[in-house]
């Protein structure tokens, strides 16, 4: 039986998942469906690019997430914005420490709503919008006149999320989460009162058990 591990600390939890979706992604890219037998989906030709994008979203919002509410300033078309709801997560794309890549509030908007919500919600993305695996090397996004994506190239974006990761995994090992900080407030809302003596942990299959 292989088990799910147990955290003392709510980081600690954090920072193993993080690492987990890295891993997984490496993963997806690297499946070739051609190569597979167990492989019983329509389309014989690629990768696992839709997980893989979708992963590659939620460590974007989770990064993003960690900032909503604080005093930090994200330059946007020469503006600065704050993370304020789950919406602005994305803003984090424009931070020179993280993904620095000065996208305009169309794009950043575009890619939140056409392609991480509706791969998130609905496992698709409306018509004419695309995903390519792409290289390391390429630019990311293929933009339109009016600054709208056409296009995502997943390797290069990745390459850049797990740059971030690694950025987010230092902050949240050497940083200062106090209690009063707004995610530390949201985690700690959905907490349930824990028994020890419990007896009805789902031991066939492992947990996940985090203290805060």
């Amino acid at each position: 039986m292989i088990s799910m591990a147990e955290y003392n600390k709510q980081i600690e939890q954090q920072i193993e998942a993080l690492k987990e979706n890295i891993y997984t992604i490496n993963m997806c890219l690297n499946f070739d469906k051609s190569k597979e037998d167990d492989w019983d989906g329509n389309s014989k030709i690629g990768c696992l690019g839709i997980p893989s994008m979708i992963l590659i979203c939620s460590l974007i919002d989770t990064i993003g997430s960690v900032f909503r509410g604080s005093n930090m300033n994200f330059s946007i078309d020469g503006n600065n914005y704050k993370i304020n709801t789950a919406s602005d997560h994305f803003y984090i794309l424009n931070h020179e420490r993280f993904f620095n890549l000065n996208l305009s509030m169309i794009t950043i908007t575009d890619f939140y709503e056409t392609y991480r919500s509706k791969l998130t919600h609905n496992n698709s993305i409306p018509a004419n919008n695309y995903l390519s695996i792409g290289n390391i090397t390429d630019n990311i996004f293929e933009l339109n006149c009016e600054n709208m994506i056409v296009k995502i190239k997943i390797k290069p974006l990745f390459e850049e999320t797990k740059n971030a990761v690694d950025t987010l995994i230092y902050y949240l090992k050497n940083g200062t989460f106090s209690d009063d900080h707004k995610l530390s407030k949201e985690l700690d809302s959905k907490a349930k009162n824990y028994n020890e003596n419990a007896n009805n942990r789902p031991s066939d299959t492992g947990y996940t058990m985090t203290t805060l």
